[in-house]
């Protein structure tokens, strides 16, 4: 059985609060910003994130500092001159808040970890 398509309604907030970095740098380039909250695509859940990481993947990709060697690949990935993906964490722990239409196998209330990857994303509610 499929859901529902995720839609905004009155009753959610379109807006959250996030650790965003707009340029490369020392964790002092890392804010709390308030970001507009994403719908899930149709294959995607969205999860209200009680728990994220801080790991070595989010170090490097914010001080785009990589091994000898990955320069241009990494330049390529996270961004030449600014950040590609401005809110990091690959990690999260927290409660499914809405699921995309295509999504059969979670629904809202659902308890879940997931590893966001190279998407990045967690740093963020």
């Amino acid at each position: 059985m499929k859901s529902q398509p995720a839609t905004r309604t009155h009753a959610q907030d379109a807006r959250m609060r996030a650790a965003v970095y707009r340029r490369f740098g020392s964790p002092e380039v890392v804010h709390i910003e308030e970001v507009p909250k994403p719908l899930p695509g149709p294959d995607e859940v969205l999860v209200q994130v009680h728990a994220s990481t801080v790991s070595a993947a989010d170090h490097r990709a914010r001080g785009r500092t990589v091994p000898k060697g990955l320069g241009l690949m990494s330049a390529l990935a996270l961004g030449v001159f600014r950040p590609r993906t401005r809110v990091l964490g690959m990690d999260v722990a927290g409660v499914v808040e809405a699921v995309g239409a295509d999504v059969a196998s979670f629904t809202p209330g659902d308890e879940v970890i997931a590893r966001l990857g190279g998407r990045f994303g967690g740093h963020a509610e």
